[in-house]
C-alpha cells in the first residue's frame, strides 16, 4: 500500500491543542498573589518587613511572569504561525527505533533520504512533541505517519491504520 493511498487520522495539531504551558506563568502569579496578601497580613498585623525586600520580591516575579509568558506563548504562536503559512517539512514514513524511556518515548521516521529523531517528552515546555498525549497515540514500531515538522518538533501528527 502505497503512502498516498492511505488515510490519515489525526491525532495532534498543535493549533488545536491550545496554548498548553499557562502553567508555568501561572506558578509566578499564584507566588505573587501569596507574596500580597502576606504583606498585607504583615502590614494590619504590625509585624513589618522592609519594603525593599518585598520590592524585590515583586519586581522578581513579575519579571518570571512576564519571562515565562513571552517564552512560552513565543514559541507556541510561532509554531502555530508556521503550520498555517505552510512553513514546515512533511515527513512521511514509517517508524523506526521505538524506544520507550520512562517518562519519554523515543523514535524516528526516515523520510526523502534524511532520519528525524522525535521524542514524546512529558515534561517538555514546549509546544509539539512535548504536548502530545502519551495514552492518546498510536506510535509503535512499524506504524505508518505523516508529520508537520516545525524545527524538529512535531506541530501536527498523524497516523495511518
Amino acid at each position: 500500500m502505497s503512502p498516498d493511498s492511505l488515510h490519515y487520522r489525526l491525532v495532534y495539531d498543535v493549533a488545536r491543542a491550545g496554548y498548553a504551558d499557562w502553567y508555568f506563568p501561572g506558578i509566578g502569579v499564584a507566588l505573587l498573589v501569596a507574596a500580597l496578601a502576606s504583606a498585607r497580613f504583615r502590614r494590619k498585623h504590625a509585624r513589618e518587613r522592609s519594603p525593599r525586600a518585598d520590592r524585590l520580591l515583586y519586581g522578581f516575579l513579575a519579571c518570571w511572569i512576564i519571562g515565562a509568558f513571552a517564552a512560552t506563548y513565543g514559541s507556541y504562536r510561532s509554531m502555530r504561525k508556521a503550520l498555517q503559512s505552510g512553513r514546515f517539512t512533511v515527513v512521511e514514513g514509517r517508524v523506526r527505533g521505538y524506544r520507550w524511556r520512562d517518562p519519554d518515548q523515543l523514535w524516528e521516521v526516515e523520510s526523502g533520504g534524511r532520519v528525524y529523531r522525535y521524542a514524546y517528552k512529558c515534561a517538555a515546555l514546549s509546544p509539539g512533541s512535548g504536548r502530545l498525549p502519551l495514552p492518546n497515540v498510536p506510535i509503535h514500531e512499524g506504524v505508518q505517519v505523516r508529520i508537520a515538522d516545525v524545527g524538529g518538533s512535531i506541530a501536527r501528527l498523524e497516523v495511518a491504520p
